[in-house]
């Protein structure tokens, strides 16, 4: 396992949780680029999604991708958008 600085010891226990290993690669269509990007599973999580850190508007934006409910899909685009930015405080 390596030891990185901007990795706390419980995102391990997450990375772990999730079946994944930090270095695993992985393919994923980002919406920025519509073009499919090789991450591995760390740079996904912290750089794009941005979930090992407090969670960025970014991480309501791609949940709302996947969010088959209606009201969910609709509350996290709001929370990605800058008009949720009273939300955040």
């Amino acid at each position: 396992m390596t030891v990185r600085p901007d990795l706390h010891e419980t995102n391990y226990v997450f990375l772990g949780w999730y079946s994944h290993n930090e270095n695993d690669i992985i393919s994923v269509v980002l919406p920025e680029s519509d073009n499919d990007e090789v991450r591995t599973t760390f740079q996904l999580l912290s750089q794009n999604l941005g979930i090992i850190d407090r969670p960025s508007k970014k991480i309501y934006e791609y949940l709302a991708l996947f969010a088959s409910d209606f009201k969910e899909r609709e509350k996290l685009s709001y929370l990605a958008s800058s008009e949720s930015k009273s939300d955040f405080g």
